[in-house]
Parts: C-alpha cells; structure tokens; sequence
C-alpha cells in the first residue's frame, strides 16, 4: 500500500518463512530517508504490544527500507461504523496506553489518526507510522501531520508535547461521537495557514447532540471526554501518562 511519504510491502522472509512488513521511501531523498531514520529511532526506543514491532532497517543504499512485523487486519477508520460507540471507545483507550508508553520514553508519535491504527481483532489496537514522531525536547520548524487531527497549538510550531497526541485521540472521539469523520475543506488542509487551521479546530462543537449520525445513544461521559481530550488549551486538556 502507499501513504504519504512511503510504499509498505508484504515481505517473506526465504529462511523463516515469516512475514514481514517492508517499508520503503517514495524516492531516497534525504527529506524521506530522515523520515525513515526518524521512525527507526522511534521504534527502537519503544516496546509495547500496542505499537508496530521494529525488525531491522537499512538506510542510504540501494533500496533503503524498515523491517517491521506483518499486522493482518483493518485500520480504524475502516472499522469506523462497524465497532459501536463504546467499543470504539474502548479501542482508543488502549491506544492511549500505547502512546503513554511512547511518552514515557520522550516519543511523540504527532500523527495519530484512524487509519494510523490497525485491529488484529475488534478490541485490539497496533499504532502504526512513526515516520513524524519526534522526542518531546527537539524544536519543530515544519507543522507536521494530518490536519483534522494536529492540535492548535500545533500550528504555531516549536516544542511538540504528548498533549498534541491527547488532542489526536481526543478528535478521533469526537468524531466518533458524532458517527461520521471529519471533513476539512480541501483549501484549508492544504492552506496550512496556523490562524485557519487553529479556528477550524477551536470551533467544532464541544457539547454533542444525544444521538449521533449512526443513530447511537450517545453517552454524555464519552462526549465529556471527547471535549476535554481536545481542549484547545493543552494545560487545560485530558492528561498523557
């Protein structure tokens, strides 16, 4: 399959007969390859069942690529309508513990959304596409990720903090509170324009209707979380850890 900046491969390995997920850049720039440095470094510094395993990489050869496990199974988000409410819910608390850990070893993954995690079953989550995470102490001169999902404060650049992945999973609530995904204009994802992006955030609703577009009973607990996960002030927001 293809994202952003990368192909993934299906891989087999001749001796084991295991397989393997091979991730390789779009093109050996040195842009994608410090992406691919960027997620082996990540995934080298975590261990958790909730998070892709690492395998092995080679970098600035003739084909540069990571080596990581082979997850079978669909992202969330196309398990959007499938999962109900709260066992979508569920689903993302997990993956909270997962970014927890993440956090507790200075990584902040700044890519979280729906199709970054994938369901070996209907409860168990894997966090996937480190390629923008980043240690919590480095500065950060470009906005990086998905804007539907990238926190206010994001937008202003500088110090990346495990609050901006709080904010992520906090959308993904709300989203699924509402039964139906975010649609972002396509001028302003592409815009990148801080001041655009921050007040298309800060003016999605915080208070929910009782039923949602699927139909579902809509708990007020979860729709309370959804808002506090995304506070638009990170010091006022649901904690990491």
């Amino acid at each position: 399959c293809q994202g952003g900046c990368s192909n993934v491969y299906s891989a087999r390995h001749q001796a084991t007969g295991d397989y393997f997920a091979v991730k390789a850049p779009m093109e050996e720039s040195k842009l994608y390859l410090d992406l691919l440095r960027q997620e082996v470094r990540a995934l080298c510094a975590v261990s958790h069942p909730g998070i892709v395993g690492y395998r092995g990489h080679a970098i600035g050869g003739e084909f540069s690529f990571i080596a990581l496990d082979y997850v079978p199974g669909k992202t969330l988000e196309d398990m959007f309508s499938q999962l109900n409410l709260v066992e979508y819910a569920l689903v993302l608390a997990k993956v909270g513990l997962a970014l927890d850990h993440c956090h507790d070893k200075d990584i902040i993954h700044r890519d979280m959304k729906p199709t970054n995690v994938l369901l070996t079953d209907r409860s168990t989550p894997v966090v996937i596409d480190f390629g923008l995470s980043t240690a919590a102490s480095v500065r950060q001169t470009l906005i990086a990720g998905t804007p539907e999902y990238v926190s206010p404060e994001s937008f202003t650049l500088g110090v990346p903090t495990r609050q901006a992945d709080v904010h992520a999973l906090g959308v993904m609530l709300f989203e699924r509170c509402c039964g139906k995904l975010i649609q972002m204009p396509e001028d302003l994802r592409n815009s990148r324009c801080p001041t655009r992006l921050t007040a298309f955030h800060t003016e999605l609703p915080f208070v929910l209707p009782d039923r949602n577009h699927l139909g579902e009973d809509v708990p007020p607990a979860l729709s309370f979380v959804a808002a506090l996960a995304r506070h638009p002030d990170p010091a006022l927001r649901l904690k990491s850890g």
